[in-house]
């Protein structure tokens, strides 16, 4: 009976030593898809909505409802159907809960979802 433990035990230790290794011997590669990683900004958190956008001096208004007024400088991206239509980073003037934006790159329209 010592004998047939001994034997099991090397068999155990030789597998889990060799899966390490195995897959150098296995030809077939492993369809798993690599870890994730964090990615900051990966998932956006919706914030608020254009209520007014001056095109001619390139700000846009936000309103943040109840939700926190970011810092000076945030940058936030607006969505108007499924797409991406403008990039704000916010102003000076931040008066809860609405915020004026300046307008980075895009268009906004009235309406569009603003992310953080």
């Amino acid at each position: 009976m010592p004998f047939l433990r001994r034997f099991l035990l090397i068999v155990l230790l030789a597998a889990e030593c060799g899966c390490a290794h195995g897959s150098k011997l296995w030809p077939f590669k492993s369809r798993t898809p690599p870890k994730a990683t964090a990615v900051r900004g990966a998932h956006p958190e919706r914030v608020g909505t254009i209520l007014l956008v001056n095109e001619d001096e390139r700000f846009a208004l936000v309103d943040f409802g109840n939700g926190d007024v970011p810092d000076q400088g945030t940058a936030l991206k607006v969505f108007g159907d499924g797409t991406e239509t403008a990039v704000l980073a916010v102003g000076e003037v931040r008066h809860r809960p609405f915020v004026a934006a300046d307008i980075v790159k895009g268009m906004p329209r009235k309406g569009d979802v603003v992310f953080r």
